[in-house]
């Protein structure tokens, strides 16, 4: 009769499968946790069964947890990119699953804008040129070529390349157009996202008709803070009569004002983009539609967020500031030389004489000087006042001129004041000064 059993090991893992990217530089090192569900001691061993998957600690040995590191060269896989990981233990047999994560390839998607081109009312030989729109709505790069199939439409880059939105320029050749009244051409856009053909469709008359012409014929709009972005689009009509047209708005968040327009030569629209209605998913790039009565016509409307880059203050040392210097006459003819002050008022600025700190010279302004104040400045001199004690009132002492011939004048010498005196509108001109205050200063410094 057989003894009753001991305490059993079993073997159980943190996972079954290990995922490493194909785009992994090197090799990639991962964990591998190995537990011990049962009693007892858990033995065994652990191995690969490819090259290109390394165990770096084969044996197993443990009462509770093991972490194996499995180092992987996804350098070196296969092309089925596969591998088991196996062990052989006391407490059952396992296996992991080495595997490299194929990440899907991107798709592209071909969408565009106008399908159809139509100019109505074209006179002889009108240079007319036109933009198609392709879009990507997928993920991946959309290339492909666009192609027309008739001699009279030029496209002078066909190559398409984008992972969002290209503006593929056209135009007619006037000269190689057939003589029907209606002819047709078509564009073959052929992409990796898919193919259309685009219809361009000429109607003659012999009435001369309003051409559109819109500047510019993309529009770009940028925005860092969020609020009202507006744009100017300039409608020309380069035929005669007068253009009519409408710019409906399929979006909420951007509008045309007028929406509705008549041009005989040129109007200025006005084009607003509202950037707090901007959906999270909101399209880069949106298209709005304009029907006039010369035919539809198709502008793109790129809407792009901007990021200001922080600027690191610049640190400015303090320096001594160089004042300026000029060369005057006095009304004796006697050269001065004389140094700004930096300070000015509503008729001119003031100057410092070099080498007398009793008097300064205030030169006027541009719009100040004039005859009228050179006579008003020469009466003043003639008519001294009698000055107080502790008072400072700066009554011109002479005219100052140019040294210019003829000379000119400047402004006028007057004594220069302590900087302990006050100028009088002080001690009624204060924001808090009760006004019956205000008039008596008023009234005795009168």
């Amino acid at each position: 009769m057989a003894g009753p059993s001991g305490p059993k090991p079993k073997i159980r893992l943190d996972r079954n499968e290990i995922l490493v990217s194909p785009l992994s530089s090197g090799p990639v090192r991962e964990e591998l946790v190995i537990m011990n569900e049962g009693r007892g001691r858990l033995h065994g061993s652990i191995r690969s069964d490819a090259d290109w998957v390394t165990v770096l600690d084969t044996i197993l040995d443990t009462t509770f947890i093991q972490r194996v590191k499995v180092e992987i060269r996804p350098d070196k896989t296969p092309p089925s990119g596969e591998s088991w990981v196996h062990i052989l233990s006391t407490g059952g047999i396992a296996r992991v699953k080495v595997e490299l994560r194929r990440t899907p390839a991107p798709v592209s998607s071909l969408q565009m804008d106008e399908k159809r081109f139509q100019f109505c009312g074209i006179n002889g030989d009108e240079k007319i040129s036109f933009s198609l729109t392709v879009r990507n709505t997928g993920s991946g790069f959309l290339s492909g070529t666009a192609v027309p199939l008739c001699d009279w439409i030029e496209i002078p880059a066909r190559g398409i390349w984008t992972r969002t939105v290209q503006v593929i320029p056209a135009r007619v050749i006037a000269l190689k157009v057939p003589k029907a009244r209606h002819p047709v051409g078509r564009i073959h856009v052929r992409t990796n996202g898919g193919e259309e053909m685009v219809e361009v469709s000429l109607h003659r008359s012999t009435e001369k008709r309003p051409i559109p012409r819109f500047i510019p014929s993309s529009i770009r709009i940028s925005w860092s803070v969020m609020g009202i972005i507006e744009e100017r689009l300039v409608v020309k009509n380069t035929g005669k009569g007068t253009l009519r047209g409408t710019i409906p708005s399929r979006y909420p968040w951007i509008t045309v004002i007028p929406s509705i327009f008549s041009v005989t030569d040129s109007m200025v629209l006005t084009v607003r983009v509202d950037t707090r209605l901007l959906p999270g998913t909101a399209p880069t790039s949106v298209s709005l539609s304009v029907i006039t009565n010369a035919g539809p016509f198709t502008l793109n409307c790129e809407v792009a967020r901007s990021y200001q880059v922080q600027v690191k203050p610049r640190i400015h040392l303090p320096g001594r500031k160089a004042r300026t210097r000029m060369t005057v006459l006095d009304q004796h003819g006697t050269q001065l030389q004389i140094i700004s002050s930096g300070k000015s008022g509503g008729e001119g600025e003031i100057w410092f004489v070099e080498g007398d700190d009793t008097s300064c010279v205030k030169i006027f302004h541009p719009h100040r000087s004039s005859p009228d104040m050179e006579e008003k400045i020469r009466v003043m001199q003639k008519s001294p006042i009698r000055i107080s004690p502790g008072t400072g009132i700066c009554w011109p002492k002479g005219i100052i001129v140019s040294t210019t011939s003829p000379s000119r004048c400047l402004g006028y010498m007057m004594t220069r004041l302590h900087s302990r005196f006050m100028p009088v509108h002080a001690w009624y001109d204060k924001p808090d000064q009760d006004f019956s205050f205000s008039m008596q200063a008023a009234g005795r410094l009168a």
